[in-house]
């Protein structure tokens, strides 16, 4: 059956828009808006940005924002090309919006991938899956925490704070409570114990540790995989 180039244009145009909803900016594209279409992804990056290093990101409610921020301007910029596609049927340059589409793509995952192997870096936060009971009830397995990476940039950690170290430059990640501190040969190092210390491995076994090794501090639990009533809860 011979379908029409108008038609076949059409069923693009309705097949573009709906993978549309996985690539921010991209609906824009089908009405020629690909300066706007490629913009979208970096205004995301500001955003991210803007929370970050202003430190809201590190709060529950901020870290609400945040992602109602992302989630947004994806919706905002999906439901605008639409409207535009709808009204400018006529105009669709749908064999020129797949092709951009691919450089659009291109754009979103370099950003997101950077964003988040770098982002303990750039934006001074990370997550930590909680793999054992050692911290219960405080932290429990399953649990994804938020980590602030610039919690000790410019100051030390205190006694009772949550943190994430390493025993070695090459050891697994460990989080723990920080019991105390010394100055050994001019090096600080910490004293790290579970708040289940029956079932936890820390300093009590292995000694000291170097607070050159520490990542930085649990700020909440983001979410967990064990317990659906476990969200936003700050860690104390």
């Amino acid at each position: 059956m011979f379908i029409s180039t108008q038609t076949r244009c059409q069923l693009l145009s309705i097949t573009f828009s709906i993978l549309a909803l996985l690539v921010p900016g991209a609906s824009l594209l089908l009405t020629g808006r690909y300066k706007l279409g490629f913009a979208i992804p970096l205004i995301g990056l500001l955003w991210v940005a803007a929370l970050s290093w202003s430190r809201v990101v590190i709060e529950p409610s901020g870290f609400i924002v945040f992602l109602l921020g992302l989630l947004a301007l994806h919706l905002v910029s999906y439901i605008a090309g639409i409207i535009l596609t709808i009204r400018n049927s006529g105009a669709i340059a749908c064999l020129r919006a797949w092709g951009t589409l691919l450089l659009l793509c291109s754009l979103n995952l370099a950003v997101t991938l950077s964003s988040h192997l770098y982002k303990d870096q750039w934006f001074g936060f990370a997550f930590y899956h909680i793999p054992s009971e050692s911290m219960s009830p405080t932290l429990q397995t399953g649990d994804v925490a938020l980590i602030d990476t610039w919690a000790y940039k410019n100051q030390p950690a205190l006694t009772n704070d949550i943190i994430i170290v390493k025993r070695t430059a090459t050891s697994m990640v460990l989080a723990k409570r920080l019991q105390k501190t010394r100055s050994h040969n001019e090096e600080r190092e910490l004293f790290i114990v579970g708040d289940n210390t029956n079932s936890s491995i820390d300093s009590r076994r292995f000694g000291w540790v170097s607070d050159d090794y520490l990542i930085g501090k649990v700020r909440f639990v983001w979410f967990s995989f064990s317990d659906d009533q476990r969200y936003l809860l700050s860690a104390k």
